[in-house]
């Protein structure tokens, strides 16, 4: 097996566990004496760090559901265009910053040219405003409302004023981000990645593009266009054989059993698969295989880096019962160690061990 794979099914394995021991490992670090020795231009990007918010074991389903449909006017002449900030979608969308005028408040308004796009571009865009009306989570960009504006659909959003991750990766950190910044947006993207599998979906577009950062630091995942649901038939399907489309752009980060398209099928581990292809994104300024054909993505052999061998010699050594069903499931992994197996040998103390927390705490 490709070590690069063994590593990412062990990630997968370590995924809530992940999610608490990142928290932790953010709340303590920001407190000790060594934060004096972060880069200047980390403090004053992210003064937001210091804060961290310390509630990563909250319920899925704890959060209130809010309206996000309609709380801001369905009318173009309420908001006033100050700024082209961005464009996608084949250049079909362009995002303005915006003033909305009964508030005064700053919003992000993508705006889609609907006569330039084809009834299969308008039928995908659809499936986006579908999904963004059913999740309620504070990590997954809120949709304060939609509406058609002569020829453009307009789509509002809370202006996020520190833009995408691979933003700040081009304009500060070319190079790649320090531990503690990954560490922060990796925990925001873990969330929101938690709660979209719990809701039955596979994201698909998992990268640091789709990360993005608000002036008070919160970390909201987008991207949801090339979502896709497990549930068929009132019930929750195993696998699936769907590829994303308009995912030319995204074919790097995508997993090897979404790539291949063969009859094994894919579920929601992929996702970890791209989320391991982000943190490397953002530690290295750039993503892996950037440079490559995308008919030989799937091909190219892996390597695995030092401070990673512990997980890999762990993985080996997992005993029988454990072995046999280790990555099913995430939570089916975590469920198997109760309070005193936490404080013994377990993933929980390997995590520990790894260079990557070791060096940092």
């Amino acid at each position: 097996m490709c070590n690069l794979s063994l590593f990412l099914l062990a990630f997968l394995s370590f995924f809530p566990l992940t999610l608490c021991v990142c928290q932790r490992w953010v709340s303590e670090k920001l407190s000790v004496e060594s934060l004096r020795d972060l880069e200047t231009d980390l403090r004053s990007l992210f003064p937001f760090l210091l804060q961290a918010n310390e509630d990563s074991q909250e319920s899925l389903t704890s959060f209130p559901r809010r309206d996000t449909m309609g709380s801001f006017l369905p009318d173009s002449s309420s908001y006033e265009l100050l700024a082209v900030i961005g464009r996608g979608l084949d250049n079909l969308m362009t995002v303005n910053l915006a003033r909305y005028r009964p508030t005064g408040e700053h919003v992000a308004i993508r705006r889609i040219d609907l006569e330039s796009c084809t009834n299969d571009m308008v039928t995908y865009l659809q499936g986006e405003l579908h999904v963004s009306k059913l999740f309620h989570h504070p990590s997954i960009l809120p949709y304060k409302s939609v509406f058609i504006a002569e020829n453009e659909l307009w789509v509002i959003t809370p202006f996020m004023a520190y833009g995408s991750a691979r933003d700040l990766i081009c304009t500060h950190f070319t190079d790649g981000m320090s531990e503690l910044t990954i560490a922060y947006i990796l925990l925001g993207m873990l969330k929101a990645l938690e709660y979209i599998h719990h809701m039955g979906y596979v994201h698909r577009s998992v990268k640091a593009s789709h990360v993005l950062i608000s002036a008070d630091g919160q970390v909201c995942m987008s991207g949801l266009r090339s979502i896709f649901s497990l549930i068929r038939h009132g019930q929750r399907a195993k696998v699936v054989h769907d590829f994303p489309q308009y995912s030319v752009n995204v074919l790097p980060w995508l997993s090897p059993e979404v790539l291949q398209q063969n009859l094994q099928g894919y579920d929601s581990r992929s996702d970890i698969y791209s989320l391991g292809i982000t943190a490397c994104e953002l530690a290295n300024g750039h993503v892996p295989f950037k440079d490559m054909p995308a008919t030989q993505v799937n091909h190219q052999p892996c390597t695995i880096i030092e401070s990673l061998e512990q997980m890999e010699h762990y993985l080996m050594s997992i005993s029988s019962p454990l072995k046999s069903s280790r990555f099913p499931l995430s939570l089916w992994f975590i469920s198997s160690f109760n309070d005193t197996h936490i404080h013994k040998t377990s993933a929980f103390g390997v995590l520990f061990t790894f260079i990557f927390f070791n060096d940092t705490m």
